[in-house]
């Protein structure tokens, strides 16, 4: 089933905690028309902006991070997007062999933070106790928002330190990558 996915460069500048201006630079570098805050992005454009943006935010740390845990706990990606340009990002990134599943809205049916996209999601990994997960992510709107509507403990991941706010439920906020290792051992 295809979702006609539409993000426009202020919904991708509020998901990663950037301004609109930082996302119309890192556009303009590589694209000779500028885009204003309100115009749908390409998938490929999406790809540049991720790519940026992770490179700037400890993208070799987050590879450490699932290499090391890689064999003591499972791991998922849970992404929204279609399918191509998900798939492209986690090659590049060098995650997309690491994990043990990998869920992309397009292929699922429904996009977070719905729960349409969460429950096959947990049906798919199987027998599990929810206190035992823990769904790690850094966009408000879409991974804790339907991490907290599945009941699965958050970690926000805040490099910026941006203010947490009351809703939605978060019970962990991370700055850096590297603390994730000291909760995944306090629930293993």
């Amino acid at each position: 089933m295809a979702l006609d996915n539409k993000y426009r460069v202020h919904e991708v500048a509020k998901d990663f905690g950037v301004s609109t201006r930082e996302i119309t630079e890192i556009l303009t570098k590589y694209r000779t028309e500028p885009k204003n805050h309100m115009q749908v992005l390409s998938d490929e454009e999406l790809s540049v902006i991720f790519e940026s943006l992770t490179q700037q935010h400890q993208c070799a740390t987050m590879e450490d991070l699932v290499r090391d845990l890689r064999g003591r706990v499972k791991q998922y990606a849970v992404t929204n997007g279609t399918r191509t340009a998900q798939e492209r990002k986690l090659a590049r990134s060098g995650l997309g062999d690491l994990f043990d599943g990998v869920f992309i809205s397009e292929v699922v049916g429904a996009e977070k933070p719905s729960l349409d996209f969460f429950r096959p999601v947990l049906e798919a990994i199987g027998p599990y106790d929810r206190e035992e997960l823990l769904l790690i992510g850094d966009s408000l709107t879409s991974d804790m928002e339907g991490g907290s509507r599945a009941g699965i403990p958050c970690c926000w991941y805040n490099p910026k330190g941006l203010p947490r706010p009351d809703r939605p439920v978060i019970r962990y906020e991370v700055r850096n990558l590297n603390q994730v290792r000291e909760i995944v051992a306090g629930k293993c």
